[in-house]
């Protein structure tokens, strides 16, 4: 069992806390706020190894920190190594589920195999019915000079969020917030689901063929999905498209222009 200070008491800066107002539109009516979580702090045993610099920082009493996100939050998430597994599962409640944070790159020490994922334990706030099928892994490579080890990719939070069934309305709290990255994350992907509801962007398609993290922060949102649901529709198949064809092949085929000289 690890024993030590308080997990709030190691985290550097204090817990983040963001909220937003439901949005006016009809599309955020009727929404219940919840309350989340994210726990992403020292892995056990590896305080010492990684924190050293913090005069504040320990090894997290893991039982008090389950105990607590399972109390208090609605829903939530606690980041760990995979070798900690079989320290934490028997401190988890019955209806968690393990996600995944496979790492394409992954910086390559003495371990072989290499450690090159890292198991998200997570309790979902909300269903997920209705909503586009999100898998319960996300590949996404480690970040580099955050100053701080362990700095988590904007492409693993937003996949974070979504596995959660988060809206823009919940109360999220950042337990370990670090260098901060989840919280900038999160005011992102809240900007983005709020203009998506305004614009009625269909997150649905997209985020299946591409993957919601590639296009959050892009500029041309609209124009990518334009783009790709273009592509889409050029490639579907229907009897009545078939039968559209035919029609058009007996009348010459498509209407052609005719250069005509002056």
């Amino acid at each position: 069992m690890i024993n030590n200070i308080d997990y709030n008491g190691s985290a550097p800066n204090g817990a983040e806390r963001t909220t937003t107002a439901p949005p006016n539109d009809s599309n955020g009516a009727g929404i219940e706020p919840k309350r989340v979580a994210y726990a992403d702090p020292p892995y056990i045993g590896q305080a010492l190894r990684h924190y050293s610099h913090d005069p504040r920082c320990a090894e997290v009493d893991h039982a008090a920190l389950i105990l607590d996100l399972n109390n208090n939050y609605d829903g939530w998430a606690l980041s760990c190594s995979s070798p900690s597994l079989r320290i934490l599962l028997p401190l988890c409640p019955p209806d968690i589920r393990i996600g995944s944070w496979v790492k394409p790159f992954v910086s390559f020490k003495k371990a072989n195999p290499a450690y090159a994922w890292e198991p998200v334990i997570y309790k979902p706030c909300r269903s997920r019915k209705g909503r586009f099928v999100v898998r319960d892994y996300v590949d996404a490579n480690i970040t580099l000079k955050r100053g701080l080890c362990g700095a988590k990719p904007d492409r693993f939070c937003y996949w974070l969020f979504e596995i959660l069934g988060m809206t823009p309305e919940d109360d999220f709290l950042d337990l370990f917030p670090g260098s901060g990255a989840v919280t900038r994350a999160w005011e992102k992907w809240k900007d983005f689901e709020i203009e998506r509801r305004i614009t009625g962007e269909p997150v649905g398609l997209y985020a299946q063929e591409k993957d919601l993290a590639l296009f959050a922060h892009k500029p041309n949102r609209l124009g990518s999905i334009a783009r790709l649901m273009g592509h889409k529709g050029g490639r579907s198949t229907s009897e009545a498209k078939a039968r559209a064809a035919r029609a058009n092949g007996a009348l010459g085929g498509r209407p052609r222009k005719y250069l005509t000289s002056s």
